[in-house]
């Protein structure tokens, strides 16, 4: 059966710029992915595509396992949410030219919300 995902509002911010889905996905990454990351800006040359993308699937599985050990997270948030932020953003996060993001805007546009209807 299939469900909507739900993605929840940060006070004072809103849906259109960064949902809470979008941010947990950008910290997990953060705090999780970082020698994924490191890895990938030092040797993603030396794989194809398919490795590439491989990697990046590793990546997410990874921050998802630590996601799904959060009881906080499983509770209050949408975990289908958070993963789909994470696949569509975690090459944009590797790519990108800075491992902390310091705004709601840079969230948003590097772990996009493509199912966001607002």
């Amino acid at each position: 059966m299939y469900t909507s995902i739900k993605y929840h509002k940060i006070p004072k911010i809103d849906k259109s710029v960064c949902t809470a889905e979008q941010m947990i996905a950008y910290n997990y990454a953060w705090a999780h992915a970082g020698k994924y990351r490191d890895t990938w800006k030092k040797d993603k040359e030396k794989y194809c595509n398919f490795q590439r993308q491989e990697f990046i699937h590793e990546a997410i599985a990874f921050c998802m396992k630590m996601i799904r050990t959060s009881e906080k997270v499983k509770a209050k948030y949408d975990i289908d949410g958070i993963q789909a932020a994470l696949n569509a953003g975690m090459e944009n996060y590797f790519e990108y030219k800075y491992s902390i993001l310091t705004s709601y805007e840079e969230v948003g546009k590097i772990f996009p919300a493509n199912y966001l209807n607002v």
